[in-house]
């Protein structure tokens, strides 16, 4: 018999709406989504000082988002358990106060790609000096390139001595909605080849993949 489904509670009004949607504020939700925790250590995961993640408690509390579930006591003041309102938060995007909703969809995206772009320079610099990369602009065919290179070439990672990074936007030729389907169940077999069970290794990797339609074609 399946688990029933987790509650989902809907974020309409605009302040909490405002909160979420904005991935640096709502990093301090995190600690608390779906269990039980305390403001130190929600500091303590975040990396936070104890007072900042004080004011955002206070801050989500009066926001709806978060509820004191139980107060531990101790010597002095109890201790303050706090727990999201429910498991799932759904914020409709209309909601959102943005000009646009593609500005919604680009703030919440700028986060990830930060990190996935630090952490890409982060391995450029362990594999050559600064002053070897550049970037390599150049026509092959009807499209225009520009890639990352070391020494006015092209960065080729797929040598074995090469670190095991890829980072790439093609466009794929016309596709029938039968062979684009394919191609989307593709990619998301070989990631889930990858990432379904613990194999032997002592490093993660970031993973990012994105597929939609050319708008330009």
């Amino acid at each position: 018999m399946s688990s029933p489904e987790p509650e989902t509670v809907h974020i309409t009004a605009p302040g909490a709406a405002a909160f979420l949607v904005d991935p640096d504020a709502r990093r301090f939700l995190e600690p608390f989504l779906g269990r039980d925790c305390t403001v130190a250590r929600a500091a303590r995961e975040l990396g936070e000082d104890r007072h900042r993640m004080l004011y955002r408690v206070r801050q989500m509390t009066r926001l709806g988002l978060l509820s004191i579930v139980r107060e531990e006591p101790r010597r002095g003041p109890a201790i303050k358990v706090y727990r999201s309102v429910a498991p799932r938060l759904f914020v409709p995007y209309t909601g959102a106060p943005a000009a646009e909703l593609l500005e919604v969809l680009l703030r919440e995206r700028a986060a990830s790609e930060r990190e996935v772009q630090a952490a890409m320079l982060r391995v450029m610099r362990a594999a050559h000096d600064d002053a070897r990369w550049g970037l390599l602009l150049y026509r092959l065919g009807s499209g225009v390139f520009a890639y990352d290179a070391v020494n006015g070439q092209p960065w080729d990672t797929y040598g074995d001595e090469e670190p095991a990074v890829l980072d790439t936007t093609v466009t794929t030729p016309p596709l029938s909605r039968e062979r684009a389907k394919a191609l989307q169940r593709d990619l998301n077999r070989v990631l889930a080849a990858y990432t379904a069970t613990d194999g032997p290794g002592s490093t993660r990797y970031l993973v990012r993949v994105a597929m939609v339609p050319d708008p330009d074609a």
